[in-house]
């Protein structure tokens, strides 16, 4: 298991920690939990994506192109994938594809699975969700 896997998912295991005192305090009828759980939950889980997006692609660039660390095209390369990534906040399907179209010659979304969705509907369905 890669270094992002494994911070990615204690990052998501916090925002569904965060959503389930949400849950449970929804579900006492005296309670009305503050939405700002929910939110905060949401807002855990998206950058906990971003930040995995982002640690994929660093490590796919340090396999990539290590032979090339310290050169000038490698130099050259590396304050461009640096400028890609400082660019990436909020990352939706498109500019994830085009990160890793433009760096490492694949459409990463190809790949993407969601629960009950084909991959392509994933993409699509992330898109939306993203936007």
């Amino acid at each position: 298991m890669t270094q992002s896997l494994q911070t990615f998912r204690r990052a998501i295991g916090d925002a569904a920690e965060l959503f389930q005192c949400y849950e449970n305090m929804n579900a006492v009828p005296e309670q009305t939990p503050p939405n700002s759980l929910k939110k905060a939950s949401l807002v855990l889980a998206l950058t906990a994506w971003e930040t995995y997006v982002e640690d994929v692609a660093t490590e796919l660039f340090q396999n990539k192109f290590s032979i090339l660390k310290g050169s000038t095209v490698g130099n050259f390369v590396e304050k461009q994938f640096r400028d890609k990534l400082k660019q990436f906040n909020t990352p939706n399907s498109t500019k994830t594809q085009m990160l890793f179209r433009e760096f490492f010659g694949f459409d990463v979304t190809e790949h993407w699975t969601l629960q009950h969705y084909i991959p392509k509907t994933a993409k699509l369905n992330w898109t939306i969700l993203s936007s």
